[in-house]
């Protein structure tokens, strides 16, 4: 084990009490790798961080199951991760319908993830 922090010490005034949004690779990560993602998930905690998600990222990280264990597993895992209750759809419902953001994110987007795009859209409503 190291002393090393997972968190860069120039980034923590920037999130410092704020929400976090996890997205579905930050989940499979976690899940993965439960050890190093609990203390990151510590640091965040103790920087009076929320974390949550979206319904669609919960269903995709779902989604991929060898047998009905491992979803009971992997929704144990998530339930634990979640500080804050999942972002109800009608909370960035309306950003989903802006053209500008719908251009701007296709023009950036390599690939379009409509998960993707509906983080996206959640996360211009967190400012």
């Amino acid at each position: 084990m190291t002393n090393e922090t997972p968190l860069n010490p120039n980034t923590v005034p920037d999130i410092e009490g704020k929400t976090i949004i996890l997205d579905t690779n930050a989940l499979v990560e976690g899940y993965s790798h439960p050890d190093e993602f609990s203390l990151l998930l510590q640091k965040l905690i103790d920087h009076d961080c929320s974390l949550t998600t979206i319904e669609a990222v919960r269903i995709e990280f779902f989604s991929k199951n060898r047998n009905r264990e491992e979803l009971k597993k992997k929704n144990d895992f998530y339930t634990s991760v979640l500080t804050y209750p999942e972002l109800p759809n009608r909370t960035f419902e309306q950003n989903l319908r802006e053209h500008s953001l719908l251009f701007a994110f296709g023009k950036q987007a390599q690939t379009f993830k409509t998960v993707d795009f509906m983080l996206a859209a959640a996360m211009k409503n967190m400012r």
